[in-house]
């Protein structure tokens, strides 16, 4: 059997008694998703709001009012423009994988990672949102309309997800079989 890429980064996280069944990266060339519809108009908003703030009130003198903005300014900048940076270094060192008993997103962080994984039996629905040409996200559990791989905006942790895959809908129903064909416990 041929090994499948990206194995070697994963193997060390799964047990010996498991088969890899799927390994795949988020697509690094997708910028934006859709929590970003509403976070681009307020980060625009507010980011545009703290820094002219800030610039009136020194034009005025208002040394106080200006020293209470200016923190708030680089978050403003973050929120507008450094998240992009964060998400696209994140998704560069995340792995997902299915294997024949559990699902597991890996984030490599220096020399350890940060692993998440449920049994396959273990979450109630798998849903998929797919794009025309075929990729897309998988979250295994309960959707929000704030499922996204973004840490600030992913507050509700109940879910595992893989998003924006490729061939979104073989990894759903790849799961999916899987679940059908694990024993109830």
């Amino acid at each position: 059997m041929a090994a499948i890429a990206g194995s070697e980064v994963v193997q060390p996280h799964l047990s010996s008694a498991e088969r890899l069944l799927w390994v795949g990266q988020p697509d690094a060339s997708r910028h934006f998703n859709k929590t970003d519809t509403f976070a681009i108009p307020f980060s625009l908003l507010w980011g545009g709001f703290m820094i002219w703030a800030l610039v009136a009130a020194v034009l005025r003198g208002d040394v106080i009012f200006a020293l209470l903005i200016a923190p708030l300014v680089p978050i403003a900048l973050f929120v507008l423009v450094g998240r992009f940076f964060v998400r696209a270094r994140l998704r560069s060192r995340t792995w997902y994988v299915v294997t024949d008993q559990r699902v597991l997103k890996i984030q490599r962080k220096g020399s350890r990672a940060d692993v998440a994984a449920v049994p396959v039996k273990r979450f109630p629905a798998v849903s998929c949102d797919r794009r025309s040409d075929g990729s897309g996200s998988v979250v295994f559990g309960p959707r929000t309309w704030l499922d996204t791989d973004f840490p600030v905006f992913a507050l509700d942790h109940s879910s595992l997800g893989f998003f924006d895959i490729p061939n979104a809908a073989y990894v759903a129903e790849l799961v999916t079989q899987l679940r059908e064909a694990q024993p109830e416990c």
